[in-house]
């Protein structure tokens, strides 16, 4: 294990809706709340997938470029802004410098109107 994986949060430490602390169990699955396929990704899978793909708002997020393919309700276009914006002044830039830093799609029409 590397330093950097010492330190990931999986989330794993919270009950999540309906269980107590210390439930050795992994969190439940939930249900897609949509028919088509749509599926909700957890915050922690989100945390974990963007800091495995190194965007982390350490790095010039700025001089990156990174697709959502499947924008949806924002599960991972919401983080992946917050770790840009966070990234910017410590990278001496402005928010102009990040204009074509992120791209995000959405295919479908009713998540595409909510979001």
């Amino acid at each position: 294990m590397t330093a950097f994986q010492a330190h990931l949060d999986l989330g794993l430490d919270d009950p999540g809706p309906g269980r107590r602390s210390g439930d050795a169990r992994l969190p439940q699955l939930v249900a897609a709340r949509e028919s088509g396929g749509v599926v909700y990704t957890r915050s922690w899978v989100v945390d974990l997938i963007l800091d495995l793909a190194g965007f982390r708002a350490d790095l010039d997020l700025a001089a990156r470029y990174a697709v959502e393919p499947s924008a949806g309700e924002g599960a991972f276009l919401v983080p992946t802004i917050r770790r840009l914006l966070a990234s910017l002044p410590a990278h001496g830039r402005n928010l102009a410098d990040a204009r074509d830093a992120i791209r995000a799609y959405e295919l479908n029409r009713r998540s595409a109107a909510r979001g």
